[in-house]
């Protein structure tokens, strides 16, 4: 899957997660987390952690709401997911502590912090427990914040330390990442054109969607688009536009490399009667 361009199409509302609020922040000691001058980390390899008894199952990208990447793991040769990571590589390390404790302040329970489970990963980390059994680890290393879920019919004893023996292992390739001081220095993928061959159609014309990215690290990239309530699609190696309805549409291309490393960029396109 690693050398692979996987492409992905989908129609999602513009949303934002709600910002966690002061009461959060003071409730889990957010000004005190360590690791808030760190390093950015060039992303993560999550293809190249090893996880010899799994596969991939799904994967699900909320890149226009959370902008997390959701990737779902069923045993090898099954049919049923087993547990779920989520991924997503901020600018900063600041915004990924936020994005940590925007979770904390939603979730229905209070977390601890994963030490005291026994799980040490990350610059901060919380967990739960169903049991026995250490279900949920959720935590930020640098500039990466990553979620390890069990799925609620998998959260057995027989499953034992999954959670903790796949989060261990993404902290640890995580910090085998290259790193770089400043978000400028992070290798993005460069976007270089998108943009419609007409800005402005009739209803129901399709127009070319002309579109140049390449990856700094060389390898393949994955091409999202957030639609705007039209339709985009790929016609013998071209990206097309089409919308049935007279208004201007706002379309989002997302492009992302194999260590989930994202550069966007949007185009207004008018249609008319």
């Amino acid at each position: 899957m690693r050398h692979s361009s996987i492409i992905l199409i989908f129609a999602l509302t513009l949303s934002s997660l709600a910002l966690a609020g002061p009461q959060a922040a003071e409730e889990y000691g957010f000004d005190g987390w360590p690791g808030k001058n760190g390093a950015l980390k060039q992303g993560v390899a999550l293809w190249d952690v090893s996880l010899p008894a799994y596969e991939v199952h799904s994967r699900r990208d909320r890149l226009t709401t959370s902008g997390e990447v959701i990737v779902r793991f069923r045993d090898k040769g099954g049919n049923k997911p087993i547990f779920e990571v989520a991924l997503r590589v901020f600018d900063g390390v600041h915004e990924a502590q936020e994005h940590l404790l925007t979770y904390l302040d939603t979730s229905t329970l209070h977390l601890p912090f994963s030490k005291t489970l026994g799980l040490d990963v990350g610059d901060v980390a919380f967990a739960t427990m169903n049991g026995e059994v250490l279900d949920n680890a959720v935590f930020t290393r640098n500039n990466v914040y990553v979620r390890v879920s069990l799925l609620a019919s998998s959260a057995c004893t027989s499953l034992g330390p999954l959670v903790s023996h796949t989060a261990r292992k993404i902290d640890q390739t995580v910090e085998a990442e290259k790193q770089t001081l400043k978000a400028k220095g992070l290798s993005k993928p460069k976007i270089k054109k998108f943009g419609p061959a007409s800005l402005t159609l009739r209803p129901n014309e399709p127009t070319d969607l002309h579109l140049q990215a390449s990856d700094p690290l060389g390898g393949s990239l994955e091409y999202h688009f957030d639609e705007a309530g039209g339709m985009v699609w790929q016609e013998q190696g071209r990206w097309m536009f089409m919308a049935e309805k007279p208004l201007t549409y706002t379309v989002s291309v997302y492009v992302l490399n194999e260590h989930f490393l994202m550069a966007t960029r949007s185009v207004s396109i008018e249609v008319i009667k």
